[in-house]
């Protein structure tokens, strides 16, 4: 999902370049602009994970 949803904002970013001839159309910043989203939010669950165990989330307290 998250693939998707990076993939298309930075097609939106770059239609909006082209239409009002502000840059260029760059096939290379739309696949990193996406990869960059993936690896973001990989980053967050990793992130969260730990945070979650290291806090200990879910558990019970007294």
């Amino acid at each position: 999902m998250t693939l998707f949803y990076s993939f298309g904002l930075s097609l939106c970013v770059e239609t909006f370049q082209i239409l009002t001839r502000v840059g260029s159309f760059d096939v290379d910043d739309l696949l990193l602009n996406t990869l960059g989203g993936v690896l973001g939010y990989i980053s967050f669950l990793i992130c969260n994970g730990i945070r979650r165990k290291h806090y200990g989330y879910g558990k019970k307290r007294r």
